[in-house]
């Protein structure tokens, strides 16, 4: 983590006076939370409500008041059997011990990078951020190299949780160039890194629900490519999981469930299950209901991306709904979605699955056609009622 000083000197001098009332040994964990709370605007009065809007910071909130006083702890302790088992045995380890799990789930800022690797790491995170803004395959060609010339240095093995993050960095970009050019090697490579690093933390881990999402992501894509159904039935699995051990409330939840809404969603059109149709709704459902409050919240162009990111959430249940001809419940959500780029939803629609009966197949391609020839609008909202009223 970044020096308790300097960290210390961004905030005004009301904070850090608040920051040093606090037992030294609780003080690192202070000083996240006024970072978090002075960024809100929040007053010192208030500074746990910066929990409501950054849920990263519960564990660290419950093991200030676990550690404070008698009074607190038991207080935590009538708190904690309501979280996962991994979580609770987490906030009861000692203030400095938890520090030194939880820093990597506080983001790259939190992550102290050793000297030695400094200016390496410093040009990983140009090509990756290169990479981002253009697709230039050279970009992440070179930050792939880059991240394996690190871990292949004999030193890394003295820092291991900077270690942990390269590794997961490397295997994001084998995942990522895997699905912009379809080289099935990379995913197998970005699979194999993810399962080493599952095989070496703990699921009371701050990365486990992270790097579950990301191996059921991995295992997904596999699937997509091969068609082998045991690596989508792994994929499920492995993102459930990260479901459940994400708490509720945080923004990954929404990513969380998208991407197992995509699960769901391939694992019904592979076998015709209607089972995981439902669950494929739901999973989208519950995406969208934290996506509305992030939308509500961010600047138009973080607006954009979450709706590119999770249209899968956005349009799915639509879809699905439309697949089987429950027209009321596809008016219903297009109702409740239709502020988010509706116009982009002709063009996102695909043809049903083959398991889908002949007759529903006829309809949903009407539906279809008459959409695209909509191309949904907020201006032509009550043509569209209108058709899916009357099928």
């Amino acid at each position: 983590m970044e020096s308790f000083d300097e960290l210390l000197k961004l905030l005004s001098k009301e904070w850090q006076d608040w920051v040093n009332s606090w037992p030294e040994n609780l003080r690192f964990h202070a000083l996240l939370v006024a970072v978090f709370a002075e960024r809100e605007g929040l007053s010192i009065d208030r500074a746990f409500e910066a929990t409501e809007k950054h849920p990263e910071l519960q564990p660290i909130v419950l093991n200030m008041f676990y550690h404070l006083n008698d009074e607190t702890r038991k207080q935590v302790e009538e708190i904690l059997p309501q979280l996962p088992e991994e979580l609770a045995e987490l906030v009861r380890r000692e203030p400095e011990e938890f520090l030194a799990v939880i820093a990597l789930s506080l983001g790259e800022q939190s992550l102290s990078i050793p000297d030695e690797f400094q200016d390496r790491v410093e040009r990983f995170t140009e090509l990756r951020s290169r990479f981002k803004r253009t697709g230039d395959r050279s970009a992440i060609d070179s930050a792939i190299e880059l991240a394996e010339e690190i871990l292949h240095d004999p030193k890394i093995d003295s820092y291991p949780d900077f270690k942990l993050a390269v590794e997961g960095e490397l295997a994001g970009m084998f995942s990522r160039r895997g699905e912009f050019w379809g080289d099935l090697d990379d995913i197998e490579k970005a699979i194999s890194i993810y399962e080493s690093i599952l095989s070496g933390i703990q699921p009371s881990h701050p990365l486990w629900a992270s790097m579950k999402n990301n191996l059921g992501n991995a295992y997904l894509d596999y699937y997509e490519r091969t068609g082998d159904i045991g690596y989508l039935r792994r994929a499920i699995e492995e993102l459930e999981e990260a479901v459940r051990l994400t708490p509720e409330g945080s923004p990954d939840m929404a990513s969380i469930k998208n991407n197992l809404g995509n699960a769901y969603s391939r694992y019904y059109e592979r076998t015709g299950d209607i089972g995981y149709l439902r669950r494929a709704i739901e999973a989208y459902a519950s995406a969208v209901e934290v996506l509305e409050q992030l939308i509500g919240t961010g600047s138009l162009a973080e607006q954009r991306h979450l709706r590119e990111q999770f249209r899968g959430s956005f349009y799915g249940p639509f879809r699905y709904h439309v697949e089987v001809s429950d027209f009321p419940a596809a008016l219903e959500w297009l109702e409740r979605t239709k502020g988010f780029e509706l116009r982009s939803l002709a063009s996102n629609l695909s043809m049903p699955s083959e398991t889908v009966p002949e007759e529903l197949r006829e309809k949903w391609m009407k539906v279809n056609a008459e959409l695209r020839r909509l191309r949904v609008t907020g201006e032509n909202w009550e043509e569209l009622k209108s058709l899916l009223e009357h099928r």
